[in-house]
């Protein structure tokens, strides 16, 4: 009888680097936890000086101090980012602020569906009790509205990283500070990390597989969210709907989100049409057209316009923004593919990790590739 090739083997004791690197990884989650006041603002900052070189470059090349060119060009990105999250909480708040206004019709909707509901539950104890229904339902009282002051589970969600809002306020502050300092010490800090990763080659193609995903993920998405929003807003307006131009800013950059944005897209404007209007056409209106719009943007023109940059596949895409909503709430969702492509960089800089990048990535990289995607080095080299 022929012996099995794993019999009589001694069972391999569970070595010591295994166990280092699980309490490293549950170290780094930790870390990543506890540790986002400190690193949300650095590696926003990190993106945001990814996106404006180039434009310090041009100043450069215009005979423009690189110091004053990065000022200009920080200050100009700090305010219109202010701008894009002043609409963005002007329309929530707006929203919220209604919600007493509306309260008479907040409870006649919630008395329907507490009456549908006990329908339901009495239909399902004929069915599976055989007998006759409960009928015990307690009366409906009218629901109070606090008031738009009051905390919710969302703005936790929101603010999940930080520790207050006064705290969030101060960090932001840092962000375009961090920039401004990265830009300007660009040369220095290259030269400087270059020495500790010390394989030349190596280090120019990781800098500009990181420039090409932060510049065409960021821009790509911009783009594509103002577009969205433009669809929106010639939605909304032809409905009459409060506030039209807030709300289809909100919906437009919240449908960029993969799998969740047509239901997050949807859902404050849907509210409102829910309180504004008498019927539920309206309502249903938005969620049909978040859907088409989300399908058309994000299946047929962001992979076009983000190409094969990111190279994140769509299940690890989801397994990201799980994770880092988890961890860093609101702030996670948004960073979520950037911070995989970024997992992806770092587990192709060495051979034996090759194979667990590529459970990310959507365009396989063999043994001696490495790093050296299509997307790469299609039209430029390493040192472009």
């Amino acid at each position: 009888m022929m012996k099995n090739s794993w019999e009589g083997k001694p069972a391999e004791p569970f070595s010591q680097s295994s166990v280092f690197g699980a309490l490293g990884v549950g170290l780094l989650i930790l870390l990543l936890y506890f540790g986002a006041p400190i690193l949300l603002p650095a590696i926003l900052a990190f993106f945001l000086s990814l996106l404006l070189d180039p434009g310090v470059k041009r100043l450069e090349n215009l005979r423009v101090p690189r110091t004053w060119a990065a000022l200009a060009l920080v200050i100009t990105a700090t305010l219109l980012f202010s701008a894009i999250g002043y609409a963005f909480y002007h329309s929530l708040t707006q929203v919220m602020d209604r919600v007493p206004r509306y309260s008479e019709k907040i409870s006649v909707i919630s008395h329907r569906l507490h009456r549908k509901a006990m329908s339901i539950q009495e239909s399902t104890d004929l069915i599976l009790a055989g007998g006759a229904p409960s009928g015990s339902s307690t009366p409906v009282q009218k629901v109070e509205i606090v008031g738009a002051k009051t905390s919710s589970p969302i703005t936790g969600y929101i603010l999940r990283g930080f520790n207050s809002a006064l705290n969030l306020a101060t960090l932001l502050f840092f962000i375009p500070l961090i920039s401004f300092f990265l830009l300007c010490e660009k040369e220095f800090l290259r030269l400087r990390v270059q020495s500790v990763v010390q394989d030349t080659a190596l280090f120019e193609t990781i800098c500009f597989e990181l420039r090409s995903m932060a510049r065409g993920f960021f821009v790509g998405n911009f783009f594509l969210g103002m577009s969205m929003s433009l669809c929106f807003a010639c939605l909304f307006v032809g409905m009459k709907l409060e506030d039209a131009p807030e709300l289809s800013l909100l919906a437009g950059f919240l449908n960029l989100i993969p799998v969740f944005g047509a239901l997050l897209g949807g859902v404050v404007p849907g509210v409102q049409a829910l309180l504004q209007f008498d019927s539920l056409a309206p309502s249903i209106w938005i969620a049909v057209s978040s859907l088409v719009i989300h399908f058309i943007g994000n299946n047929l023109f962001l992979p076009k316009l983000l190409g094969a940059r990111v190279n994140v596949n769509h299940t690890a895409a989801v397994l990201g923004f799980l994770f880092w909503g988890t961890l860093w709430g609101a702030m996670g969702l948004f960073l979520a593919i950037p911070l995989m492509s970024i997992l992806r960089l770092i587990l192709l800089s060495r051979e034996s990790c090759i194979p667990y990048a590529n459970l990310i990535g959507q365009i396989p990289v063999v043994g001696a590739q490495r790093i050296y995607t299509p997307s790469s080095f299609r039209d430029h080299g390493p040192s472009a």
